[in-house]
């Protein structure tokens, strides 16, 4: 018996002393913030992702070891394949431009054409639908074989090549600032997925705390009903509490291990990857106005470029449909050499040229070119409808994440009351405990909403600072 209760006087003092402990580290934090232990998680961790050869994502990059925010906002931006597809589009649209420019300039072609005809004569396209027409083509009577070598140089166009080039410079502006939102996008799921990932390690953290205070509680209870001190359904229900805290720490586990998954996939690493974060939860109080995010949002979010830009291509497109009103003018040169009956009787095939001009213009085309203008100022009007449609999504957008973050900021300064009001209690009840005027279960549970204030607190930093990201994002200044 003396055995059991010099047992049972070692478990006491254990607890108090992890307590007592436990109580000097948070008076020495402003923060209240639990030392998280981040290598016991890793080694604890009953679940290691590995990818091996020739599986998906096998040949994507592998980092390994701790990595601030910082470093996987930069890994992201470089590896993401999805941002990799939008520098390809804008890639692609700045070759655009390139194409609209070289309509400007020369062209030149090579061809053959064996023909059996009875006369000689000219071949050409009448109902060509191109605005500059094709150049006839000499046809010599009976067997023969032409080569002609053509080239032309656009002269007057109406306006026709240059509203495509600035159809294609608006289009790049606007690859461009799709690109930007798209940067936008990945860098906030990356400060999201990153946020998430450390509250869950936090929570992860204090439900092992938590587990092992039940542990000890549960040994406690146990020695003292076998004492005969408690009855036996006391330890039956800390026994239960015990396994709904290891259950806790299950379900955390696979919080955690998703949310790291989920952090790797927006990165662009192979799943495999041994990663861990590096920063932790901290609360810096955000300062700026409402107003000013505002002002940052109207100068900065991609979405107003990118909509003044597709203003801009249907202003473009307009003028090209205009210059189908208007003569297209062209500078012709060709040179051929054409076996067969020529119009002079000369059979012998020879090298001949010429150079000249081709003008043509469309007289009537029963209203195509009327209806086509109207779509363009249509385009035009949606186009511009469109912009005070984004400029009042975005407005809503900051405004609502500034509602958030100012929500967040009051959850967290409740919740910082909270702990200190937990804390004294812990205080008060473990010194009445040592003096015998409190029991140990209340001295216990006075500790347990020390931790679930605490857990709270952990919870309220990730969903400011997911707030303050969201804001900034909204204000396309992240």
């Amino acid at each position: 018996m003396l055995k059991k209760i010099f047992f049972n006087l070692i478990i006491l003092l254990n607890i108090i002393c992890n307590f007592s402990n436990l109580c000097l580290a948070e008076s020495q934090n402003d923060n209240s913030l639990i030392k998280l232990n981040t290598d016991s998680i890793e080694t604890l961790n009953p679940i290691k992702l590995s990818i091996e050869a020739n599986e998906p994502s096998y040949d994507l990059p592998i980092l390994s070891g701790p990595i601030s925010l910082k470093k996987a906002i930069d890994e992201a931006l470089n590896n993401n394949l999805n941002l990799k597809i939008s520098k390809a589009t804008n890639l692609e649209s700045a070759y655009l431009i390139r194409s609209a420019i070289a309509q400007f300039g020369p062209s030149a072609s090579f061809n053959t054409w064996y023909s059996n005809s009875s006369i000689s004569q000219m071949l050409f396209y009448p109902s060509s639908l191109a605005v500059t027409p094709e150049t006839m083509q000499p046809i010599a009577r009976g067997q023969s074989l032409a080569l002609i070598m053509v080239g032309s140089q656009p002269i007057f166009t109406g306006g026709r090549l240059m509203g495509n080039y600035k159809a294609a410079k608006a289009k790049k502006i606007e690859t461009l600032a799709q690109l930007n939102a798209d940067k936008i996008d990945i860098t906030l799921k990356v400060i999201e997925n990153y946020w998430l990932t450390a509250y869950n390690q936090a929570k992860l953290t204090v439900d092992l705390e938590y587990a092992r205070l039940r542990e000890m509680s549960c040994i406690n209870l146990k020695n003292r009903y076998l004492d005969g001190k408690n009855p036996k359904a006391d330890y039956l229900r800390e026994e239960a509490e015990l396994a709904k805290a290891k259950r806790s720490i299950n379900n955390d586990y696979q919080a955690y291990n998703i949310s790291l998954l989920t952090l790797k996939e927006i990165i662009g690493l192979n799943l495999g990857s041994p990663i861990t974060i590096s920063d932790s939860l901290e609360y810096t109080e955000n300062n700026e106005t409402l107003n000013s995010y505002l002002l940052k949002a109207k100068i900065f979010r991609p979405e107003l470029s990118g909509a003044q830009a597709y203003i801009k291509e249907t202003d473009a497109n307009k003028m090209v449909r205009k210059s189908s009103y208007l003569p297209q003018l062209s500078l012709y040169g060709g040179s051929s050499n054409i076996t067969g009956s020529s119009p002079d009787g000369n059979e012998r095939g020879h090298w001949g040229g010429f150079l000249g001009v081709m003008g043509g213009i469309t007289v009537f085309d029963s209203g195509y070119r009327k209806n086509q203008l109207k779509i363009s100022s249509i385009e035009i009007t949606k186009a511009q409808t469109n912009y005070k449609v984004i400029e009042l999504k975005i407005a809503k957008e900051v405004s609502k994440a500034w509602i958030e973050l100012e929500t967040a900021k009051n959850n967290v300064k409740l919740i910082h009351d909270e702990i200190i009001s937990a804390k004294e209690d812990a205080r008060l009840f473990h010194e009445r405990y040592l003096i015998g005027k409190s029991i140990a279960l209340e001295d216990f549970d006075a500790k347990v909403k020390l931790y679930q204030a605490k857990l709270s607190l952990y919870q309220a930093i990730y969903e400011y600072l997911v707030s303050l990201a969201r804001l900034k994002a909204a204000s396309g200044k992240i």
